[in-house]
């Protein structure tokens, strides 16, 4: 809904009625408003609805989102001419606050028992609708919706005359449709308190002591031996410099501590059934099976680098390494004992395969500026597509220039080349953009910063929770924008990298989407 919609506009003023000769309404009339005693269904809302079909189709113009492409009033009057439907109106934004006044008006005065709302996807405003026309006393599970613009109006820009009478197809298939659906009933289930928490990396943790500290019990299952996920082979958070381990071994500590917090770890998931508020988790600890309840499930399976395995000569020597191999090195301290250092950006990411990685830059600043402060005589060279860097991440960029780093750009179509010297050493080819010429750089190290994939487990649990994940292995989120950290399944909820590449500040500070707090947690 646009900003406009939202601030509740009146209807679009052209509404259309089935006609009265022949209608419906010669053999089902409507009840008579006195009909009802005070204090019958009716009267408190919830009035009865059996009978022959009374369908009411309210056709959205969504700005000129759909208005453009579609003939919306010629779709509504096909509307009002089809068999059942006795109400059938166009609004501007039918999703406003002023036209959900509309619809409950409409249902009640036309004594409506089915809808059809012809607009945008239900993935994004079904319950909104169902929790509408549920306040004016019909069944939510009579309302039917057909997409006009992503199925319509956004596929057939280019044709109105196909883009409308597609719509007025959707249209007569979703008022055939809604004549169909039965009275739906919502039943209250009992449903537990415990969470399970798959991932005990940042995110894992966090999410655990945020569920913990509002008073309820949590199950954190985690199959390898220790906490603490990918950061256990870093050496330091991007982009504040904290040592890693320090703030895992904050994190555990708090863990450990909490009195609502068990910790399985050496734990695999292998067999998860039921629905929200009653799973029943089987789980295999080190050979030993094990059972338990959980009502809700946070799912911080973390991430782990592509394979880098023939790119830019990576596996043909220990001088060529990615970037939490350059990690695993750093955090055993001391300068690298390396005099070149080139640094390549975006490997198997932001080509035809992935989008970016999101954190390979910050990441990569954070590296080539901790290599200077250990080495300050070091020759470091970033070699980068475009720099994306925001805020902190800024003032890294800037802080590097100062210490020495030479950034060069380079383009897809020149991509930098590695090869081997005569004395074995690397030797980097890059076409620099700026200076429109082809450097070689020797080097003693290449660090290669490598795209991210989802963890090897997500293969198996996306089976088990059935839900969906992307070719890489991350968990897909219900809504990019509406809902970027729940499922489609309910119940089901996503933390830090399971989702996407994401820094400390998502996983560790903010994992269920709240703003960053301290540094530390």
């Amino acid at each position: 809904m646009s900003d406009e919609g939202a601030q509740g506009l009146t209807p679009k003023e052209s509404v259309t009625r089935a006609p009265e000769a022949g209608s419906l309404e010669e053999t089902s009339p409507a009840p008579p408003a006195s009909s009802e005693p005070a204090g019958s269904e009716a009267a408190s809302g919830k009035r009865a609805v059996a009978g022959d079909p009374r369908v009411g189709v309210f056709v959205c113009d969504c700005g000129t989102n759909i208005a453009a492409t579609v003939d919306c009033p010629s779709v509504t009057e096909f509307a009002a001419g089809l068999g059942d439907v006795v109400f059938a109106e166009e609004g501007k934004w039918i999703c406003s606050v002023d036209y959900l006044t509309r619809i409950q008006e409409a249902v009640k005065e036309n004594h409506l028992n089915r809808a059809v709302v012809a607009c945008c996807t239900p993935r994004t405003h079904e319950k909104l609708f169902k929790n509408t026309v549920g306040a004016a006393g019909m069944n939510p599970y009579q309302l039917e919706f057909v997409s006009i613009r992503e199925q319509v109006s956004w596929v057939h820009k280019a044709d109105k005359a196909v883009a409308t009478e597609k719509a007025k197809d959707l249209v007569k298939m979703g008022v055939a449709k809604a004549r169909l659906l039965e009275e739906g009933d919502e039943i209250r289930l009992p449903v537990k308190t415990d969470c399970l928490v798959i991932g005990g990396g940042a995110a894992g943790m966090t999410a655990a002591l945020a569920v913990a500290d509002q008073g309820y019990a949590v199950k954190l299952v985690e199959k390898r031996d220790v906490l603490g996920g990918l950061l256990n082979g870093v050496s330091s958070i991007a982009p504040e410099g904290v040592p890693a381990a320090e703030m895992v071994a904050r994190l555990v500590d708090r863990v450990v501590a909490s009195e609502d917090i068990e910790v399985l770890t050496g734990t695999e998931i292998t067999a998860l059934e039921g629905y929200i508020g009653n799973y029943k988790v089987t789980v295999d600890r080190a050979g030993i099976p094990g059972a338990f309840d959980a009502s809700t499930i946070i799912v911080a399976t973390g991430m782990r680098e592509l394979d880098a395995t023939g790119h830019y000569g990576y596996g043909t020597g220990d001088d060529i390494v990615t970037q939490l191999e350059l990690e695993r090195r750093l955090k055993e301290g001391g300068a690298l004992g390396v005099k070149d250092v080139v640094i390549v950006q975006c490997v198997r990411s932001r080509n035809n395969e992935r989008g970016c990685c999101h954190i390979g830059c910050t990441v990569a600043l954070k590296n080539a500026l901790e290599i200077k402060r250990r080495d300050p005589e070091a020759n470091v060279y970033l070699l980068y597509k475009d720099l994306i860097t925001v805020k902190d991440e800024y003032a890294h960029m800037k802080e590097i220039l100062r210490e020495g780093v030479k950034t060069i750009r380079f383009s897809d179509a020149r991509l930098p080349e590695v090869t081997r010297g005569e004395d074995g050493r690397p030797v980097v080819v890059v076409h620099d953009v700026l200076l429109g010429a082809a450097l070689t750089l020797p080097a003693d190290l290449v660090v290669l910063t490598v795209g991210f994939q989802g963890d090897e487990s997500v293969a198996a649990l996306r089976g088990l929770l059935k839900v969906s994940a992307s070719e890489d292995g991350f968990f897909t989120e219900s809504h990019v924008k509406l809902g970027p950290l729940d499922f489609a399944a309910a119940g089901v909820y996503l933390a830090g990298s399971a989702r996407s590449p994401s820094l400390y500040a998502t996983c560790g500070r903010r994992p269920w989407g709240r703003p960053c707090g301290p540094a530390s947690p």
